[in-house]
């Protein structure tokens, strides 16, 4: 998604314009944070049909780890493009994935990590031990982390990941949503707000249907909300 292009030249932006002027809802997932330029954010910003939850590569919180891995951008500059994020769209759903014990992580780089990751707050995290893949320039690399030390970081990020998500759900609380309704079952219509937040529905309704909804309590890692009224049908996410 971050390369998108047109007759070799970079296009993400165009091609949101184009799908913008869809009868469709759509969100940006899994791309580097120096995609998300000004002119981006200005662009998404002014979209009818942008759900704001932005899905941003990061894979590490740590400088040193961050070259090692050779990504493209520092912490500092992720950083910057988040708080930009947040003060450009309302209650935005700012997500991440994370790798731990990659190769040669010290504990310092992990703290590191961990430090910087409270800062940032995300709404959520996918956090994944590392894996060696052969073929990759990672295989070469010495410095493998023991397993039993990987597993105590993951448990430790995984317990940090549990707290943003609560603080993300309070923040919502009473607040108001679209939901597009993907699923009934169990009594419940089920979907995702704007902002990614799993919506349970205490009433059935149809596939393909959007409704208006506040978000009223926490319920099995998402949130019931209430019905507000219904707004129309048939419409899809483009991911």
């Amino acid at each position: 998604m971050s390369d998108y292009k047109i007759d070799n030249k970079l296009a993400l932006i165009d091609l949101i314009k184009a799908v913008d002027k869809l009868n469709i809802r759509f969100r940006l997932s899994s791309i580097e944070c120096n995609v998300l330029t000004d002119e981006m954010i200005d662009v998404l910003k002014n979209c009818k049909n942008f759900c704001p939850h932005f899905h941003l590569s990061l894979q590490s919180a740590c400088n040193v780890t961050l070259k090692r891995m050779n990504r493209r951008y520092s912490i500092e500059e992720f950083k910057e493009i988040v708080k930009k994020i947040k003060e450009n769209f309302v209650l935005p759903c700012i997500s991440t994935d994370i790798i731990v014990g990659f190769k040669g992580e010290t504990d310092e780089e992990f703290n590191d990590t961990l430090k910087n990751l409270k800062e940032i707050e995300f709404s959520f995290m996918h956090i994944f031990p590392y894996s060696e893949r052969s073929g990759t320039v990672a295989s070469k690399m010495s410095g493998a982390v023991d397993k039993c030390v990987v597993k105590a970081r993951e448990s430790v990020l995984q317990e940090l990941n549990r707290e943003f998500k609560l603080k993300f759900f309070k923040n919502n609380m009473n607040t108001n949503h679209k939901v597009l309704i993907e699923e009934v079952k169990d009594g419940y219509s089920l979907g995702y707000t704007e902002n990614y937040i799993y919506t349970y529905i205490e009433k059935p309704l149809n596939v393909g249907d959007i409704v208006d909804i506040k978000l009223k309590t926490i319920y099995n890692q998402g949130m019931i909300g209430e019905l507000l009224s219904f707004i129309d049908k048939n419409s899809h996410y483009a991911t």
